[in-house]
């Protein structure tokens, strides 16, 4: 009898361990968000509602395991667990992504009169922060490639931001002589969805750009979940490149993983 004892409670110990473990991992992981987010100012309530209650419940998880019911601990571990597991393939998944849509082998030949570049809108204050303007210095190299090219560039204007994400796309890339002519705004979105709706919305009506094939220039992390949307909404292989911006840094790449595995799961409950 106490030789059972001895191993419910062995066994007991090692689950309270990992479940003390992962909520030290799921800590890290949304402190890292939370963190980035405060010192770029552009954190939104629900966003930081949500990391707060992950971070409360990985906090009473490890605080609570051991002295909670077996069962309970057992469905905490199992549920951190889970979001772990899918987190870490996530991150191979789109990581893997954004590399190989870094490749100029893999953009198309010609001057670009038949191509669009779209250009996925991010948060910006007077002027783009950090993350769009390196997608903006992206897609302004692609401008420079493809001569006879235009640009659809997405992003409505979000509670905290002085202008659209279009407008101050449109104002960076004026002003590095990019004629107006080439640009035109979708100023409307509030999420990727919405930027590719409204996007293929302007190239479908507008006579110069309707049967173009497109570049979409975004965070390479952002790259699979825009390809997933973009063919969701029913744009075939070979109508459509992937172009990923450089990196925004190490704590920016990491907080945007984060990011990515809370969109997915919405786009996933949502669907497109």
């Amino acid at each position: 009898m106490s030789k059972q004892n001895s191993h419910r409670k062995t066994h007991l110990s090692r689950l309270t361990r990992l479940a003390q473990i992962c909520s030290f991992i799921i800590c890290i992981l949304f402190s890292v968000l939370l963190i980035n987010n405060i010192t770029k100012g552009n954190i939104l309530p629900l966003e930081i509602a949500l990391i707060i209650t992950a971070l409360t419940l990985a906090i009473i998880a490890s605080a609570t395991a051991g002295k909670a019911p077996k069962w309970l601990t057992v469905i905490m571990t199992a549920g951190m667990l889970v979001f772990i597991i899918t987190f870490a393939a996530l991150s191979v998944a789109v990581v893997s992504y954004a590399v190989s849509a870094s490749d100029d082998s893999a953009l198309p030949e010609g001057n670009g009169n038949d191509i669009v570049v779209i250009v996925l809108g991010c948060r910006t204050r007077e002027e783009p922060g950090t993350m769009l303007r390196k997608r903006l210095d992206a897609a302004y190299e692609l401008l420079l490639r493809y001569p006879e090219s235009s640009a659809v560039l997405c992003g409505g204007q979000g509670p905290n931001e002085p202008m659209s994400e279009a407008q101050s796309m449109y104002n960076y890339l004026y002003r590095r002589d990019v004629p107006p002519s080439r640009l035109y705004m979708e100023d409307k979105s509030t999420n990727t969805v919405e930027n590719f709706k409204n996007a293929l919305e302007i190239i479908n009506s507008a006579e110069e750009l309707r049967g173009r094939r497109m570049i979409v220039v975004s965070s390479g992390l952002h790259l699979l979940r825009a390809r997933h949307i973009l063919v969701s909404l029913g744009v075939k292989e070979g109508e459509y490149f992937m172009r990923a911006s450089k990196s925004a840094g190490y704590l920016g790449e990491a907080a945007m993983l984060v990011r990515e595995y809370m969109s997915w799961t919405k786009l996933i409950i949502e669907g497109v």
